[in-house]
Order: structure tokens, then sequence, then C-alpha cells
């Protein structure tokens, strides 16, 4: 596990140099609560963007990848954008069950679900750093699994 997270930081990183010379269109950062991890986006126009975080919720791996809307821009000097959006995610679940009595196991899987985010990022001071707060719904599509979760992400990103 530890080498597929340095192989996919990697790739990150990589990415990024790769993508210096878009003109403030990628950016990387870090993301707290749902989920704590790495957070990538890269803006196609100044109106959508594609965002990608890998991460942790709790102990369990999460890894979403997502498209985002700006629907609305609030008036002022710095730009500050309401935005929604859509995608999908790769979440580990745990499963608790009563074997008998005293005897209860767990267990892991990870399980494919659908990500409707709504947040709002702000670029204080111009567009190399971007704040971001999001309210996100999480619908997980596998039946012992399965379920939905409701989470909050704060984060900031820089823009190359």
């Amino acid at each position: 596990m530890k080498q597929t997270i340095i192989g996919i930081l990697f790739f990150f990183f990589l990415t990024g140099s790769l993508l210096a010379n878009t003109g403030n269109q990628f950016g990387i950062g870090l993301s707290l609560f749902y989920p704590t991890g790495i957070s990538m986006k890269y803006n196609i126009s100044p109106d959508l963007g594609v965002e990608g975080t890998l991460g942790y919720v709790g102990s369990r791996s999460h890894l979403h990848a997502q498209i985002l809307y700006n629907f609305y821009k609030v008036p002022g000097s710095n730009p500050v954008n309401l935005y929604v959006g859509g995608g999908f995610l790769m979440q580990e679940r745990t499963k608790k069950e009563k074997v008998w009595k005293w005897i209860k196991t767990e267990s892991n899987t990870w399980v494919p679900g659908l990500r409707v985010p709504f947040g709002v990022s702000i670029f204080p001071g111009g567009k190399q750093f971007e704040i971001f707060a999001e309210i996100n719904l999480n619908l997980f599509m596998n039946g012992e699994y399965g379920g939905s979760d409701l989470g909050l992400a704060l984060g900031g990103r820089v823009y190359f």
C-alpha cells in the first residue's frame, strides 16, 4: 500500500511539473476532513474544472475525480466562485457482522460511488492560491457496503 501511495504522489508531482506552463490552470494542494489528502485541480475554462483527491476518511482510503462548474461569481476585488459538481469515487468501507453472541467480524473492501459537491472557492490576492470549502454527498453503490455519507472538505491549492 505504501508503494502505491508513493507511486501516486510521484505521478501527481510529475504531472504538476509537466503542466507548470499552463498559465495558472493547474493547482495542487491539501484537503482536510472529508477527505484528508492531496488535491489536484485543472481548470478547463473559467467556469469548468476537473478535480481529484487521494486521501483518507478516518482510517479508510479514499480516491475521487469530479467535474466542477462555477455557477456564480461573487462581484468584488477577490474572485469568489460558488460551484457544484459531480463525479466518481472509490472508498474503502467497513462492514461489521455479529457471527455469534460475542464474536464479531469486520471486513473492508473498496466500494464505488457517486460524489456531488457544493462549495465556494476564494482566490485571495490573485490567481496563484485558492482556498476552498465544500459540502459533499457521497452515495455508495454496493449493497452490503453501500449507503451514503455527507462530508465537509476544507483546503487550499497553489496554481502553476
